[in-house]
């Protein structure tokens, strides 16, 4: 059976229609007549370049055959279909994108991708609007505090977030536990002595670099705002609360060179040997405290040790002086030397 058998007298395709005869006449044509202009006959097998029909009666319409006279007759007007045309629009508008993303490229693969939203790159070196642009911290706003004012702060750091402070911390935590922009140190309104000195827990933030030379153990003069309170766990369990604090300065300062607090006397040599050495020694600190300092006796030119003594002053008040012996029990020449090598104070 062939193709056009499929259809009946009366079938319209195309604009065109299937006359008693077998041919296809244009629908404006008398029933009956050929086709006015020698048109060529439909084949309505293959709509399309690549489309072929199925078989059995035909259910394709004139809007599915190409236009433009594709079979040789007239053609109706192609309706569009809303999907088809939202496909098409998208497809316009990425080809649009494509299109301007290699407009503006400028087919420059090395450019680096853009950053996340709302940071900004930095300023390329020696750009003078790096200065501009780079927050100025007004060390000036940061005030020193004392120890009473410190100890209020350390004991409800939520009531004096905000503060702007210069206190003294001893790192005693910095590593991969702590991170790069974080430590744990003792802290307090005095730059210590020595180790210990100072008692009051806390972490100590900061942003960018400005830890990067600090390591475990070192003594700082950090300019600080209060954040509050910040609870953490610790190393062996449990959890504990400290004050929190955010740098934007700091200054390795180590310990308070106080050999100056301890000032040696006039030595007095005993009838039956050893040396009485009378020590002055002020408190500099800002609490009582216990000190010790170590005394060396010494050949003139420093080269040979002769002997050694210690002196104790308990319970020494900020700012008062203690005159007290150090007692040296060797036979000393006349002509020795003594020198304060170390001084330690504590207040327990």
């Amino acid at each position: 059976m062939s193709q056009q058998q499929q259809y009946r007298p009366g079938d319209v395709v195309n604009g065109h229609v299937l006359t008693a005869s077998g041919q296809w006449v244009p629908l404006a044509a008398p029933a009956g007549t050929g086709a006015a202009h020698g048109t060529a006959q439909p084949n309505p097998a293959t709509l399309s370049p690549g489309l072929v029909a199925q078989p059995g009666p035909f259910h394709g319409g004139p809007a599915d055959v190409p236009a433009d006279g594709a079979f040789g007759g007239p053609t109706t007007p192609v309706k569009k279909k809303r999907g088809r045309m939202v496909l098409l629009g998208v497809g316009i508008v990425a080809a649009l994108i494509v299109v301007i993303g290699i407009a503006t490229s400028g087919g420059d693969e090395s450019a680096p991708a853009s950053t996340d939203a709302g940071t900004t790159a930095a300023p390329a070196g020696g750009d003078p609007a790096a200065a501009e642009q780079a927050e100025e911290v007004d060390l000036a706003a940061f005030a020193a505090v004392d120890s009473a004012t410190w100890a209020q702060i350390a004991k409800d750091p939520d009531a004096a977030a905000g503060q702007k402070v210069v206190i003294f911390a001893e790192v005693t935590q910095f590593d991969t536990a702590t991170g790069a922009e974080s430590l744990r140190a003792n802290v307090g309104a005095v730059q210590p002595a020595a180790e210990f000195e100072l008692e009051t827990n806390s972490i100590v933030g900061a942003q960018d670099d400005l830890f990067a030379a600090v390591a475990q153990g070192d003594v700082l003069k950090i300019y600080a705002e209060v954040d509050g309170s910040l609870e953490y766990e610790t190393q062996i369990g449990g959890s504990t609360v400290v004050p929190a604090l955010t740098a934007v300065a700091v200054e390795a300062v180590g310990y308070l060179d106080i050999t100056g607090d301890a000032v040696l006397g006039t030595p007095v040599w005993g009838e039956y040997g050893g040396v009485d050495l009378q020590v002055g020694v002020t408190n500099s600190g800002v609490e009582t405290m216990t000190y010790v300092v170590d005394v060396v006796a010494e050949s003139p030119d420093g080269t040979i040790q002769l002997g050694t003594a210690t002196a104790y002053v308990e319970n020494l008040a900020p700012g008062q002086t203690a005159n007290v012996e150090a007692n040296f029990f060797e036979d000393l020449p006349a002509d020795a030397a003594f020198r304060v090598v170390k001084v330690e104070r504590h207040n327990y």
